[in-house]
């Protein structure tokens, strides 16, 4: 269906809406990186601290 919709509008239309969806979701994109680098520098520190993994396969399985 989809292409069905873009063969229904001229080229310059489908960039518009290119553009447009690319502009709204900015916000979330940077907000998902953000929140990735976070986990990510929390995971190195929770799994440097000893035993903190043991605990966690003990407690979620390996």
């Amino acid at each position: 269906m989809q292409h069905a919709v873009q063969l229904s509008y001229p080229e310059k239309h489908i960039a518009v809406i290119k553009l447009l969806k690319k502009k709204m979701s900015k916000k979330f994109r940077q907000q998902l990186s953000g929140a990735f680098e976070e986990e990510t520098a929390m995971h190195k520190i929770s799994f440097a601290k000893p035993g903190i993994r043991e605990r966690i396969e003990e407690l979620f399985g390996k």
